[in-house]
């Protein structure tokens, strides 16, 4: 006569129910983890790019912005001069903020290319306003 068979025990099927869940917990807390990570690595790639900016296109925008409005300004002091070095003296300073304004234009262009077509086409204007530069100083020395 063999022996019957032996049946689990009540406490074997019990551990391994245990285990098994234990295991599942460990798996849902790994995959759980290793999201945080990759979300905090993502979160720390997008801080460092908004607050980790050099700000040199802001920056230089600003100084073009500056070098146009001064340029304007001497423009405006000439048509209303009537004095023949004082004209002179405000062509020379519009026309140094006109290359001033130029070199940061190839400046932003260099530092950064993405900006390049509206730059472009700032310096073009730039470029274009010489004409009209030079017909408002002939005015002025006419005392028009």
């Amino acid at each position: 006569m063999t022996a019957p068979a032996k049946l689990p025990s009540t406490q074997s099927r019990i551990s391994r129910w245990l285990w098994l869940a234990m295991a599942l917990a460990l798996a849902a807390m790994l995959y759980v983890g290793v999201r945080g990570m990759v979300g905090m690595n993502a979160m720390q790639a997008a801080n460092d790019k908004m607050y980790g900016h050099s700000f040199v296109e802001a920056n230089t925008t600003m100084e073009i912005r500056l070098k146009l409005a001064q340029l304007r300004n001497r423009m405006q002091q000439v048509a209303l001069s009537r004095d023949e070095a004082q004209i002179e003296r405000l062509v020379a300073e519009a026309n140094g903020y006109a290359r001033e304004a130029d070199r940061l234009s190839v400046q932003l262009i260099e530092s950064s290319p993405k900006v390049a077509g509206p730059v472009t086409e700032l310096r073009t204007a730039l470029a274009e306003s010489a004409e009209f530069r030079g017909r408002i100083v002939e005015l002025a020395r006419q005392g028009k």
